[in-house]
């Protein structure tokens, strides 16, 4: 898998982790979404060389 078809990929789930992180009634799982939703950011970020310190 090269970079570009990675990066795709984690942008799908990022995506796909952002909308589930508002579609349960249930708290606990909207906050455990959101947390991977912001991770899944992080990585986008590290893979696109946005993130500069540290």
């Amino acid at each position: 898998m090269d970079l570009k078809t990675f990066t795709a990929q984690i942008e799908l789930m990022h995506q796909e982790a952002l909308r589930q992180s508002v579609s349960y009634e249930d708290k606990w799982l909207n906050t455990f979404h959101g947390g991977r939703e912001s991770a899944l950011d992080q990585v986008l970020k590290l893979l696109k060389g946005e993130c500069r310190d540290g």
